[in-house]
């Protein structure tokens, strides 16, 4: 029997030597592995600028209302060295976000295709925007990933717009920036930099919008000439009648809506295309040219001959022209009466176009603005 006791005693002995020994060369291999990161140089931190993180956050359904209204997100950004960023988006319906324009200090970039060169953020996505190492604003567009790491790991990091979708969140937009500062408002398109028209691909949002009855008048009361950048708005109580000068080329589009429709929904939802485009307008008045039949001093209509859908032109010197608009339901009704007449004066013989909009089911207003 003793020498069971015997043979169970050195069986303990020898496994406590061998754990002795695993645990000393453990306990070696994790000092030698700290020295060696001892001696590694340490990453350096990313630089803030004496910037801290700065968070906002806009759920989807307080987004939407302004999408369908046709609002862009102002986001700014103030930063401790009192160089701002300012970012203008738009919001889209399919929540989806177009960025147009974005300021820090002296350099910008904006879109010039409409609102997609500088990204359109889909669900998931985001985009990141820093000064680069040579000073130069860049911006990196990210298919999904950590929002916020992203930030914090990128030097000289300015600001994160963030398309967050989720199974287990609300979307939202989420803007995240390295600031003092960080606020987002909605504002309408009058409010979009002026210096942003002709760069991007929506109307030129330095336009104004303006009832037809406060068009202006010359000295003797008579019609005088358009304003330049303005919409004039004709019908729903904002006048009957335009009457104007006629000096340089003009468009006219009639505006349908299935509800009660407002000056600023108009402008929202409809104006910002680019109504300098042909195929976005309803008709054009325009002086004929050396090859038109008529030969030159003519104010010609140009319009899409709804029957033919074909271009058309009519002569508008000699007689009136009505327009008529296609309805959603493929019907032709007259929304407007247009004539021109004469008169001399001591800068010769002037021309001015009278337009009269016609009392019609499916349109609320008629726009009207010079075409430069």
């Amino acid at each position: 029997m003793w020498y069971v006791i015997a043979y169970l005693s050195l069986g303990l002995v020898v496994l406590a030597v061998v754990w002795w020994t695993q645990a000393q060369r453990a306990k070696a291999r994790k000092a030698k592995a700290t020295a060696s990161r001892a001696d590694q140089p340490k990453p350096a931190a990313t630089p803030t600028d004496g910037n801290s993180l700065q968070k906002e956050t806009l759920p989807w359904m307080s987004v939407l209302p302004h999408a369908r209204k046709g609002d862009f997100l102002r986001v700014t950004l103030r930063r401790v060295d009192g160089r701002n960023v300012f970012v203008y988006l738009r919001a889209d319906q399919d929540r989806s976000i177009a960025l147009l324009l974005v300021r820090y200090g002296s350099m910008s970039k904006a879109s010039r295709t409409g609102g997609e060169d500088l990204g359109c953020l889909r669900g998931k996505q985001f985009i990141t925007m820093c000064e680069n190492n040579v000073g130069a604003l860049a911006l990196d567009v990210r298919p999904d990933g950590d929002a916020e790491a992203t930030l914090k790991e990128t030097p000289h990091a300015l600001l994160v717009i963030h398309n967050f979708h989720s199974l287990r969140e609300d979307p939202s937009v989420r803007l995240l920036g390295m600031g003092i500062g960080l606020v987002a408002e909605w504002i309408k398109p009058w409010e979009m930099p002026t210096d942003f028209a002709e760069a991007s691909g929506v109307a030129d949002v330095a336009y104004s919008v303006q009832s037809a009855s406060s068009a202006r008048l010359d000295p003797e009361g008579r019609p005088g000439a358009l304003a330049p950048k303005v919409f004039y708005l004709l019908g729903s109580g904002n006048g009957e009648k335009l009457d104007f000068w006629f000096r340089q080329p003009v468009g006219l589009m009639a505006i349908t809506a299935d509800r009660e429709t407002t000056a600023e929904t108009v402008y929202g939802e409809v104006l910002l295309r680019r109504l300098n485009k042909a195929q976005n307008r309803d008709a054009a008045l325009r002086w004929s040219r050396d090859t038109d039949s008529v030969g030159p001093g003519v104010i010609l209509v140009d319009y899409i001959d709804g029957s033919k859908g074909t271009p058309a032109v009519q002569d508008l010197t000699s007689a009136s022209v009505v327009m008529a608009f296609g309805t959603r339901n493929s019907s032709q009704v007259d929304v407007a009466h247009l004539a021109t007449q004469s008169r001399v004066t001591s800068n010769g013989t002037e021309h001015y176009v009278e337009v009269r909009i016609l009392p019609a089911q499916g349109f609320s207003f008629l726009v009207v603005w010079l075409l430069e």
